[in-house]
Order: structure tokens, then C-alpha cells, then sequence
């Protein structure tokens, strides 16, 4: 191709785009924004919204991980304190391998995610203080007789629903290139998991209150 050829292309391109604005602004907006974004020459906005020039979305899935590993106060015990931040470590590693790292980075989701929270929610539910307040209720024989109280269910199929949701979620996340131009969606995805974390964390605290 020549230089009069790429001119001719040039000038095409910048007459239909006119024709274009002229029927859809918006329309023309974006596919000028487009090219000039492939060449880089389009400044992105920065999402840095104070003087020490920190990316807020960032600082907000750095908050989230350091409140997961907080959730170390919620075992019965240091042994189960220290699985229960072991098994963070390992769910975050893979979790954030699965949200980046395009389908192969599902493999560590199911390898390193799912171990680690499998590993969170034996600290969190398994430990020897909870255990005894758990087995003393579920041997009371209201609980025998009358089977799993409604609130329960509700409190259990909760949990189960909040982390089927972030799993698929963050299957999505890994599928997309489009959902991982926007850190809002890793926000989404942190919170529901933690949210699920804290639910079975708090499981055999309210677990009396559940059962009345």
C-alpha cells in the first residue's frame, strides 16, 4: 500500500465518520474514542480521587482482603486462627489468579480458591468452641424431634447462595475482557465472598438465636 492509498483511506474514514456524527454523535464519539485509545493517544481518566494520587478502586479490594484476614478473630482458637489465615492466603492467591488470568487461570481457581475456603470454612466452623455449642443444640431433643428449624435452612441456603453467586461471578470476570476494564466488578466479587466468610463465621454465635 502506498502513501496515496493511506490517504485515501484516511479521508474515507474521516468522511464517514462525519456522516455517522451527523445521524448518531454518540455513536461517532465512541469510535473516534476507540482509535484514538488504540493508538495511545487517549488519556484515561484516572480513578485517583486524592493528593497522594492512590487508586481508590484498589485501595477499597486492598481494605477488603486485610477484613477477610480479620476474620481470624471469629475462630475458637489460635490453631484454628492460624488454618483460618493459611487458608486465606491460599484462597486469595488463587482467586486473584482466577479473576486475571484467562481460562487457565481457572484451574488455579478450583485447585488454590476452592481448597482455601474449604480450608476458612473448617476454621471458621470446626473449631473446638464451636463444636461443643453446635453439638450441645443439635442434641437437644426440640432439635431431634423437630428437625432443622426454618431459620436455619434460610441462614444455610444464605451462605450457599452468596458464594454460588460469587463463584460464577468471578468465572464471568475470568471469561471477559470487558468486565476486567472495570475494578468495580473485583469489588463485587470480594464483598460477596467476604460476606459469605463472616455469615459462616457468625454461624455458631447466633446459632441459639436461629433455633428458638
Amino acid at each position: 500500500m502506498n502513501d496515496i492509498d493511506k490517504t485515501d483511506y484516511f479521508d474515507k474514514y474521516i468522511k464517514e465518520l462525519y456522516k455517522i456524527n451527523t445521524d448518531n454523535p454518540k455513536k461517532a464519539k465512541d469510535i473516534a474514542k476507540n482509535g484514538l485509545d488504540e493508538l495511545g493517544l487517549l488519556k484515561k481518566a484516572s480513578p485517583k480521587n486524592n493528593k497522594l494520587g492512590i487508586d481508590i478502586n484498589w485501595a477499597i479490594i486492598v481494605i477488603i482482603c486485610l477484613l477477610m484476614f480479620l476474620g481470624a478473630f471469629l475462630t475458637s482458637n489460635m490453631d484454628s486462627a492460624m488454618l483460618y489465615i493459611f487458608g486465606v492466603i491460599f484462597f486469595l492467591a488463587g482467586l486473584f489468579i482466577g479473576l486475571y488470568v484467562p481460562v487457565f487461570g481457572l484451574i488455579f481457581l478450583l485447585s488454590h480458591g476452592i481448597t482455601g475456603f474449604v480450608t476458612i470454612f473448617l476454621a471458621l466452623l470446626f473449631g473446638t468452641d464451636n463444636m461443643d455449642s453446635i453439638n450441645i443444640i443439635l442434641n437437644n431433643p426440640l432439635y431431634t424431634d423437630g428437625g432443622m428449624p426454618f431459620n436455619i435452612k434460610i441462614y444455610l441456603i444464605s451462605i450457599c447462595v452468596l458464594f454460588v453467586a460469587a463463584f460464577i461471578y468471578t468465572i464471568l470476570h475470568n471469561l471477559s475482557p470487558k468486565l476486567k476494564k472495570n475494578k468495580i466488578h473485583v469489588i463485587i466479587i470480594l464483598s460477596l465472598y467476604l460476606i459469605t466468610i463472616i455469615l459462616i463465621g457468625l454461624f455458631s454465635k447466633v446459632f441459639p438465636f436461629l433455633f428458638s
